[in-house]
């Protein structure tokens, strides 16, 4: 079978990584079509698997990029309900309630969208029971449907994607999409692979994660806050501009239409119907 694989994993080391490069190297030989969502994402496991397996991946063992999703319809906002907003699951790694904390010796409102389960995880279940505290302006709202998720960003001044090792980032798209600018939290690598999701640097502010201090954190979004409806509109346009479902469409075609022409791979002598397959696609 003529196969693309979209990898879609974070910037994270994980048991489940230990043999990617064996896996890679197994997809390149079966003539597979290898996808990342981001360059960044793909330099981050290009790597690790070369520290881990000493595999070598190059850009001519990758097909493409995808992205993970796309603008339509998105809220645009003229009135502002809070300072701050972010979205993420209740747990420690993704840690949404870092702009409550950072905030809440300011005058200004912060939400949290998250969810409120029972992990298998003590960690995250001690997370989720340390963080039922927060009252306004430091705003809770949990299980929140996806529309009214957007109607509360576009909301927001500015809103802040607070795990670093994002693979490409759908939260952070729709807040650009909405005309929302961003705080990326970064590691000590100063690196957030959402950054590639903007037209322009100045739609969002990168901040290190365990340096910035809170003073720090306030003033981005002090930053962020000033700017104009003028320039909302322009991150707004911009962003569905790039980010519209036709190009998003546009992308699937074209890796449809590589990998039928790919006919080392796809073509079998012994079986007639698969040359009768190619054909047509063709």
């Amino acid at each position: 079978l003529p196969i693309s694989t979209v990898y879609h994993e974070p910037l994270v080391r994980d048991i489940r990584f230990v043999k990617m490069g064996s896996i890679f190297e197994q997809m390149k030989e079966d003539g597979a079509h290898l996808y990342f969502v981001s360059r960044g994402q793909f330099e981050y496991h290009q790597a690790m698997v070369k520290r881990i397996q000493d595999y070598d991946i190059t850009d001519d063992d990758v097909a493409g990029f995808i992205n993970s999703d796309y603008c339509e319809n998105m809220p645009f906002s003229e009135e502002y309900e809070y300072d701050c907003s972010t979205v993420g699951r209740s747990a420690s790694d993704k840690n949404p309630f870092i702009i409550h904390k950072k905030l809440e010796k300011t005058n200004k409102t912060s939400l949290v969208m998250t969810n409120d389960i029972a992990y298998k995880s003590t960690n995250h279940n001690k997370y989720v029971a340390d963080n039922q505290h927060w009252d306004n302006p430091q705003y809770t709202k949990r299980s929140v449907p996806h529309d009214e998720v957007l109607k509360n960003i576009s909301k927001s001044k500015v809103f802040v994607s607070t795990w670093p090792y994002e693979s490409w980032g759908i939260t952070a798209m729709e807040s650009l999409g909405s005309g929302v600018p961003l705080i990326l939290l970064t590691d000590s690598s100063g690196i957030h692979c959402s950054e590639s999701l903007a037209t322009d640097s100045s739609h969002f502010i990168k901040l290190d994660i365990k340096t910035t201090t809170d003073a720090q954190f306030n003033q981005a979004v002090e930053t962020l806050s000033a700017y104009s409806l003028e320039k909302r509109k322009e991150i707004y346009d911009e962003t569905n501009k790039k980010h519209s479902k036709d190009k998003w469409v546009e992308q699937f075609t074209t890796m449809i239409d590589k990998r039928m022409k790919d006919k080392k791979y796809f073509t079998y002598p012994h079986n007639p119907m698969m040359e009768k397959l190619f054909d047509l696609g063709e």
